[in-house]
């Protein structure tokens, strides 16, 4: 799907944006549901993309950050360090800055 939609250049930059942002979403979904470490490996209970990518309870009544590499959500006052406040610009998980687990 996704290389059939950035072969569409001349439809738009819309199309060809939504392609790479879908390869960004597969690529972290495949190496965080098949790919990582077995003791990495989330429960098929937790597999919900709308989730933070480490679960915990406060995440629903926190900030969510996206990560503009892998598109994951992350709690900001969970990180190490929390953030305060949303960054301006984009802003890179710990995991797409470290290359994953």
């Amino acid at each position: 799907i996704v290389r059939n939609t950035l072969s569409y250049a001349n439809a738009g930059p819309m199309v060809v944006s939504a392609g790479g942002e879908m390869l960004r979403i597969f690529e972290r979904l495949l190496l965080d549901w098949v790919l990582a470490p077995e003791d990495k490996l989330p429960p098929l209970t937790m597999l919900d993309d709308d989730l933070c990518v480490e679960v915990h309870p406060t995440d629903l009544e926190s900030t969510v950050l996206l990560c503009d590499g892998c598109e994951g959500n992350y709690n900001i006052t969970r990180l190490d360090p929390p953030l305060r406040e949303i960054p301006k610009g984009d802003w890179y998980c710990p995991r797409c800055i470290s290359g994953r687990w």
